[in-house]
């Protein structure tokens, strides 16, 4: 069957749909897909209206006032008087050559190109979140396996102690498991060091 775009629900985890639902809306490379979208998508209105006329209007207004002494008095005795001057103009550029239909299909491929471009980026953006996420639950799950490690070796390395104090045992049986525990809490530094790694990543990812 064909999977959802939103494939990541399939998980049927809310935290995760949470998370991936908040770094849709706030991470920046998505916000600007949608406002190159946008762009796009305006620019075609923008050249379908060159299948239309162009109608323009203006209108100017003047107000003056004449001198009885220079002019004769008209006969309604006002010497002020006010004209009106409207305009409206109308053109429209016929496309004979078909440059308005070209125009109009080039950017119209553009925002489709624009369209996948901003789908792109969701996919990519939802992927790596989910890799991300998943990653880090991981090695928070290696942290608390090394912690009860830690704490197993640390209880043997007691029991192995009072045994030697007692005779039972031998100081290369002690020097042994302290080994062992040395060995097991070295790798606790770098997974704490990943996990941070990862939940930066997946701070910048999630805007």
């Amino acid at each position: 069957q064909d999977i959802s775009g939103e494939w990541w629900t399939l998980f049927r985890s809310k935290p995760l749909n949470d998370l991936i639902e908040r770094s849709l809306r706030a991470n920046p490379d998505v916000k600007a897909a949608r406002a190159a979208l946008l762009v796009a998508r305006e620019n075609v209105f923008a050249q379908r209206g060159s299948y239309y006329p162009n109608i323009g209007g203006s209108l100017s207004a003047s107000r003056q006032k004449t001198s009885a002494q220079i002019s004769p008095t008209p006969d309604s005795g006002d010497l002020t008087f006010n004209l009106l001057t409207p305009q409206v103009t109308v053109s429209y550029v016929p496309d004979v050559f078909g440059l308005n239909r070209r125009t109009l299909e080039s950017l119209t491929a553009q925002e489709q190109q624009v369209r996948f471009q901003l789908a792109a980026t969701h996919i990519a953006l939802s992927t790596n979140i989910v890799t991300a996420a998943i990653q880090e639950a991981s090695l928070r799950a290696q942290i608390a396996a090394v912690h009860e490690l830690i704490t197993i070796n640390t209880g043997m390395v007691q029991i192995l102690r009072k045994q030697f104090e007692r005779g039972y045992v031998s100081r290369l049986d002690v020097a042994a498991q302290e080994s062992q525990l040395a060995q097991v809490a070295a790798t606790l530094p770098p997974l704490m060091k990943q996990l941070g790694q990862q939940r930066d990543l997946l701070a910048v990812l999630s805007g």
